[in-house]
């Protein structure tokens, strides 16, 4: 979360609500005090073991002698910040006046990175720091800012990327987006569920009609494997095979064929697209949505394009 000390879960927060390609459902879900999945053992050892990457940091900056300020509230002014709890940046070094962002992705995110750096840096994360950037730069404690990748797994050595025109988001999409987000707070029903997908894998082989051999499957999106309400969102399997038309799978095996052209070997491979919106059984959430109706205190999804990538891909 956003920073030491209690977690607010009735406002939103800039880490995990501000980026546009964040589920605005789970958003909601959070905020309304919905029920949570039991969270896994995995998730609160790597939360835990990116503060103590965060700390190491500080504390080596601070034996070569620098002045820093660890976990700096960052609370805007706005008419929009009634919505959102203050975020916590991790280090501003004071005579620098430059701030730190220090994100510990495993090893997996570098090599998919191959060889780009600048990869590693998500859109969440760049809505995150710029907003930070904007708001102590108003103040003026800082200049400049920078992301600090560190391999968690200790396979890569740590990449540090400044934010530059290139990254930062400016102040008025900032601004603008905090207003819209506001809204989920007051909403009586939740947003709509993050779009699935469509999973075409395209074999090598052929059968005796002379065909590729393909299998398709409907897919949650892969951020849904992730979150804490998924049994009251979308309950059951993550995927499950369905038909498709013979436009989609002549549109995979060609994708296929022109990857294996070009020298990939992987097999088999597959194809993404997104799948057509599908209802789903969906847990009631008791009460919620009528407290709010009645003016009762409360306490989006990622956009995912047509692509084509290797079967053994990890998001």
């Amino acid at each position: 979360h956003d920073g030491e000390g209690p977690y607010d879960t009735r406002r939103l927060h800039t880490g995990s609500d501000l980026s546009p390609d964040v589920c605005e459902r789970k958003s909601w879900y959070r905020t309304h005090g919905a029920p949570k999945d039991l969270e896994s053992l995995a998730t609160e050892l790597r939360f835990k073991g990116g503060r103590i990457f965060e700390r190491a940091v500080a504390d080596a900056l601070a034996h070569d002698g620098h002045e820093i300020e660890t976990q700096v509230v960052v609370d805007p002014l706005r008419p929009s910040a009634w919505a959102f709890s203050p975020g916590h940046a991790d280090v501003v070094m004071v005579q620098k006046r430059h701030g730190l962002e220090v994100k510990c992705p495993r090893a997996g995110a570098f090599q998919r990175a191959k060889g780009d750096p600048r990869k590693l840096v998500k859109l969440s994360h760049r809505w995150q720091a710029s907003r930070y950037f904007h708001e102590l730069r108003s103040q003026g404690r800082v200049d400049s800012w920078s992301f600090l990748f560190i391999d968690r797994e200790g396979a890569n050595a740590p990449v540090e990327i400044p934010l530059d025109e290139s990254l930062l988001i400016s102040l008025e999409e900032i601004i603008a987006l905090e207003a819209r987000k506001a809204s989920i707070l007051t909403m009586a029903e939740p947003p709509a569920r993050i779009a699935a997908e469509i999973h075409v894998s395209v074999w090598k082989t052929k059968g005796q009609d002379g065909r590729r051999r393909t299998e398709a499957a409907r897919v949650l999106n892969w951020a849904c494997g992730y979150c804490a309400h998924r049994t009251l969102c979308a309950p059951g399997e993550r995927e499950i095979a369905t038909e498709i038309s013979e436009t989609l799978r002549a549109e995979a095996v060609r994708h296929a064929e022109e990857s294996w052209a070009s020298g990939s070997k992987g097999t088999p491979f597959v194809y993404t697209v997104l799948a057509p919106p599908a209802a789903a059984p969906t847990a009631a959430v008791p009460s919620l949505a009528a407290s709010v109706a009645e003016g009762g205190d409360p306490a989006g999804a990622a956009p995912v394009c047509e692509e084509t990538r290797p079967a053994d891909a990890v998001p």
